[in-house]
């Protein structure tokens, strides 16, 4: 089958640029690999690295899942969660229960040098997700288990004080028989939709998600 690649770009204001997200998927398969970057000015990364970590925060904004919860902490670095993706009509929802490393260069140095990770002055946070399976959380009834690989990388300009570098790439397995026209009119819409609902998200309540409270 040929490979599909759809584009979408977002609308620019004066304090995003460069929205982008690249869609690819292959008619009778139920994978999606998804790429989005953006750049944020006037922006605190660490508020939106705490989006993306704290359980909590990410119930409150992220209308993408039905449920999330926090499994097991390993470290101040790792841990798994469990999330349920709503999914368009006429699909089932898709559940995911995924490791999660995330590490920031200033916080934990350690770990940059352990990891070998890239050794920068300017601040950054890595965020990686893979799936798992756990006992605590089996297959659920009417949701189809899903499988998914993430990595975002927040950074923050070399020279441009409080200006946030976004970059996401996700590979998803969706699981199941899915018709091209969802792939095409929902499911890859709706990964254009996450970038710009973070960000509006992070406009709207950056000041009561301030890091540290």
């Amino acid at each position: 089958m040929v490979g599909i690649i759809r584009v979408f770009k977002m609308s620019k204001t004066n304090i995003e640029k460069n929205r982008k997200v690249y869609v690819r998927f292959k008619d009778g398969e139920s994978k999606i690999n998804v790429r989005s970057e953006a750049v944020l000015l006037d922006a605190d990364i660490d508020i939106l690295a705490r989006m993306n970590m704290d359980i909590d925060i990410r119930r409150e904004w992220d209308g993408s899942f039905s449920r999330v919860q926090l499994s097991e902490v390993f470290s101040e670095n790792e841990d798994t969660i469990y999330s349920e993706m709503k999914m368009p009509f006429p699909l089932s929802n898709r559940d995911f229960v995924q490791y999660r490393y995330y590490v920031n260069n200033y916080l934990h140095p350690e770990e940059i040098e352990k990891k070998d990770l890239w050794k920068k002055k300017h601040k950054y946070w890595l965020f990686v997700l893979q799936s798992v399976s756990l006992q605590a959380f089996p297959a659920r009834k009417g949701v189809v288990r899903a499988e998914n690989t993430t990595m975002l990388l927040l950074e923050e300009d070399e020279h441009v004080p409080r200006k946030v570098h976004y970059k996401l790439i996700s590979a998803t397995d969706l699981r199941g028989n899915i018709p091209l026209w969802v792939l095409q009119n929902a499911v890859g819409k709706q990964a254009a939709k996450v970038i710009d609902h973070t960000i509006s998200a992070y406009r709207k309540n950056a000041s009561k998600w301030v890091a540290g409270k």
